[in-house]
């Protein structure tokens, strides 16, 4: 098992695995970490643009809740799983998620605009 926290290293490893290349971390059975929500693409761009570095840009994929995710990368860590229970979510509760999706992507914004304003 691998765990990852929300820093450089778990920073440079999504980006690598965004522009496909080799897993470094393939012989891990699991890997835990944060998840990259939908702000690690416009990040990646705003990276590959020549806007920041990876350094400059990672405050700005600390917006959002801090939710982890667990991947299962081989057959031994598969074979281990135990179904537990499902949940089906209400329409009230998938809106109030794809509202808090909104502020998260806004306090994105803002602090790419932050990062931006220290150069200036």
């Amino acid at each position: 098992m691998h765990r990852l926290e929300r820093n450089t290293i778990w920073f440079d490893y999504i980006f690598t695995n965004r522009a496909g290349r080799p897993d470094r971390l393939m012989e891990a059975d699991v890997i835990i970490g944060p998840i990259a929500n939908d702000t690690i693409y416009e990040t990646y761009g705003i990276i590959t643009s020549g806007y920041l570095s990876r350094v400059e840009a990672l405050p700005c994929c600390g917006s959002g809740r801090p939710m982890n995710k667990l991947v299962v990368k081989s057959e031994k860590a598969l074979r281990r799983l135990k179904w537990v229970s499902s949940t089906v979510l209400t329409e009230a509760q998938v809106k109030a998620n794809q509202e808090q999706l909104i502020k998260e992507q806004a306090a994105y914004q803002t602090r790419f605009a932050d990062v931006m304003a220290g150069f200036g």
